[in-house]
């Protein structure tokens, strides 16, 4: 098991966090002008194809990567 303190992402206190400079805890979601209308949103099979579509390309294009590297 990794040590904690060692590693990328460390717990902190909420007092901490709020007695730091500028701290702001207001969280919004970043909107896509072009999905304004939900009725228009595909399908979920559809999403879900996209979605496969696009992580299969993008581990085909590892799989080359890795074959340019050896």
């Amino acid at each position: 098991m990794r040590n904690i303190s060692s590693s990328r992402w460390r717990k902190f206190d909420i007092a901490d966090i709020l007695a730091r400079d500028k701290t702001s805890l207001d969280f919004f979601w970043i909107k896509d002008k072009s999905l304004a209308d939900l009725d228009s949103l595909p399908s979920p099979d559809e999403l879900a194809d996209d979605i496969i579509e696009n992580l299969q390309s993008a581990l085909e294009s590892f799989q080359e990567l890795k074959a340019q590297l050896k």
